[in-house]
């Protein structure tokens, strides 16, 4: 009985043990990665693991990028909940960021805050329409969103970098990117000289509503029940399929808002990959919080002291940027990894 209840213990605890060895093995394996690269390892060690706790510059970077990459790992478990998997979120997230700057400077003397909520909403929208192609494709087609997420997304990414490297260019600039938008478009920004901004606290509430909607409303149970057994689902009543629709929906909208953020907040006119790499971290730290909202708090902070770590470390030693994408690139494998998988009966080895 004993050994039951032992199991059983090692059964629930298993997610937050793996997602704690996961993340323990991507810090062990950033510090042997820093270390045999750099010629003054120590250096570069604590200027990776300790500069963006200490320096209110890189502290302020790191909460701003874990904030875009929170919300677009909530745009991951939104879907994923329902047993969907949204792999768009480069694309949804760089075309809101070009929708919401371009909306910016044609109306530049919008009234604001308003002028703010209507190009966030704008930008979500737009965003939300891929989620809401891909999820009539599955409906009605039978095209798993796995694919249809991912190539509208490879689709929308040179698009979007020929109209911001030439049509939408700023010509008075040497700048390959979009003109600056007035500051009236600007959030608050404070803890300057980094790019923190009052977006972070959206990004709080909107991750609450989430949490909320999942754990307290009745369209939280049966996206979790349809996304655990869609037959079962459907067999109760459940409309599976505007379930599913809604949830990649809503999902890729979340990226939307990340895109309008990181254009609103932070950078104030679109560059060629402004939102490089924002999706899949968003994957990311859904995968170490083992998609729960909580847990995706900790792995968008984890994945910003990464990135944050990385141009510390970049910009004071000698070691390459792209190190700190390997890095991550390590992280992500290791994330995957179920280190408590038990076999299962009359499973050979």
């Amino acid at each position: 009985m004993n050994n039951g209840i032992q199991k059983h213990a090692i059964k629930k605890a298993a997610p937050l043990l793996n997602s704690v060895i996961s993340v323990t093995a991507s810090v062990a394996a950033a510090a042997i990665c820093l270390a045999a690269q750099s010629e003054e390892p120590l250096e570069t060690l604590a200027a990776f693991f300790i500069d963006p706790f200490t320096d209110t510059f890189y502290l302020g970077n790191m909460l701003d990028r874990a904030s875009l990459i929170l919300l677009c790992a909530m745009g991951f478990i939104l879907p994923a909940k329902a047993g969907f998997f949204n792999l768009g979120g480069e694309g949804q997230a760089y075309l809101a960021s070009f929708i919401a700057v371009e909306f910016a400077l044609m109306t530049p003397q919008f009234p604001q805050p308003f002028g703010l909520i209507a190009g966030c909403i704008l930008a979500a929208l737009c965003s939300g329409l891929l989620g809401f192609i891909s999820a009539c494709l599955k409906q009605f087609l039978g095209i798993t969103e796995l694919i249809s997420t991912y190539l509208l997304s490879c689709a929308l990414l040179p698009l979007i970098d020929y109209g911001v490297n030439d049509i939408f260019r700023d010509s008075a600039s040497n700048l390959m990117a979009t003109s600056y938008t007035t500051e009236s478009w600007f959030f608050t920004s404070f803890w300057k000289p980094s790019t923190l901004n009052s977006s972070i606290f959206f990004t709080v509430i909107i991750t609450a509503l989430l949490y909320g909607m999942f754990k307290r409303t009745r369209y939280g149970y049966e996206l979790g029940l349809t996304g655990t057994n869609r037959a079962f689902a459907q067999s109760q009543g459940i409309k599976v399929g505007l379930i599913s629709v809604l949830a990649l929906t809503f999902g890729a909208a979340c990226h939307g808002l990340a895109g309008a953020f990181s254009v609103y907040g932070s950078r104030h006119y679109v560059y060629a990959g402004i939102t490089s790499g924002l999706g899949w971290s968003g994957i990311s730290a859904a995968l170490i919080g083992r998609n729960h909202p909580l847990g995706a708090v900790f792995g968008a902070l984890f994945f910003a002291w990464m990135e944050a770590g990385g141009k510390a470390a970049m910009l004071q030693t000698s070691i390459s940027f792209d190190l700190s994408s390997i890095v991550q690139g390590i992280a992500f494998i290791l994330i995957t990894v179920d280190f408590f998988r038990q076999k299962r009966r009359g499973q050979t080895l």
